[in-house]
């Protein structure tokens, strides 16, 4: 009986052992029909390359069209199918993010296959250097906002420590992609900073082109720094022509937030404000003293004197020398 038991509990522990390290590695599996996250990659990577050959070339509507079919045909993967992935991956924001997190490392080990050098990409350094230029950026390079509030943005923020000091400046720059079925592009970005004295400066510009974006502020005053913060925002107005049910999606990418000390910034010494002078009384007060003239210094004037007329009878005569 002893023993009987002590097997029968060693054969629990067993599948125990087995089973458990095997259901915690399983991940729960795509819906079927659903693109892995690898074909998404792969489809997307040939989908944006060829959006920003449309723009740089200006071709028609048709153009990018035909383009982003021909991307769909060298995988043989068919619109509805795409479609469908994409909505899933768009509910499943991780997912997503996961896909154009390596999407975007795939760029910058192509540009530098293609001559671009390691330093150009991450010429700002990051926030651990004490220089004067570091990039200050602490969240994901790339991230995927969808037309759907209210996951429609996206915030940052950093707070000031030591190595801001008076009279920075803050550059914030990225690349933007959009996936559009229909509807207008109407991104916003935003970039803002709060001083020592808790007011506030910033920069905004809308988003509507697949190209590299930037946005300046800057400390110009030297009052001191308490916080750098901004968001993104992907805005569909409201609109009969824009559907709520087809795909609209904005990606950025190469997101940097460059902090950038100005030397030698003296600080805007603001005037004084002018003395007040007394009110000036411009009425005319009416005296009983009479007012002395002065002597004229020139001669009085007189009238001309009236010439004689004399009657036409009484002519004298003239005169015979």
């Amino acid at each position: 009986m002893v023993w009987r038991s002590l097997s029968s509990g060693l054969c629990a522990f067993l599948v125990a052992f087995v089973l458990i390290p095997c259901l915690l590695s399983c991940k729960p599996s795509l819906p079927s029909g659903i693109l892995s996250g690898g074909m998404m990659e792969d489809i997307l990577y040939d989908y944006h390359l060829s959006q920003a050959a449309v723009e740089m070339e200006e071709y028609s509507s048709k153009d990018a069209y035909a383009y982003r079919l021909a991307v769909l045909r060298k995988y043989g993967v068919s619109q509805a199918q795409f479609d469908s992935s994409m909505v899933y991956y768009t509910r499943h924001s991780e997912l997503l993010k996961n896909v154009y997190e390596n999407i975007f490392d795939r760029y910058n080990k192509e540009a530098v296959s293609l001559g671009a050098a390691a330093t150009d990409l991450n010429k700002f350094g990051t926030q651990t250097e004490m220089g004067d230029t570091a990039d200050i950026w602490m969240n994901g390079r790339a991230m995927v906002i969808p037309a759907v509030e209210p996951f429609n943005y996206a915030t940052f923020a950093v707070d000031a420590d030591t190595a801001f000091h008076k009279g920075d400046r803050f550059l914030l720059e990225f690349d933007t992609q959009f996936i559009m079925q229909d509807g207008t592009r109407n991104g916003v970005a935003l970039l803002a900073i709060r001083f020592a004295n808790d007011s506030v400066a910033s920069q905004y510009m809308h988003i509507q082109n697949s190209r590299h974006y930037s946005l300046t502020v800057e400390d110009k005053d030297s009052l001191g720094i308490k916080k750098v913060s901004g968001y993104f925002l992907f805005n569909m107005p409201n609109s009969q022509v824009n559907s709520k049910t087809t795909l609209k999606l904005m990606s950025l990418q190469d997101i940097r937030l460059i902090k950038m000390h100005v030397r030698d910034r003296k600080p805007v010494v603001k005037a004084s404000p002018a003395k007040e002078l007394p009110p000036v009384d411009d009425t005319i007060k009416a005296t009983n003293t009479p007012t002395k003239l002065l002597p004229s210094t020139q001669p009085p004037l007189t009238a001309p004197a009236t010439p004689k007329v004399l009657p036409v009878n009484s002519q004298q005569p003239v005169q015979k020398k």
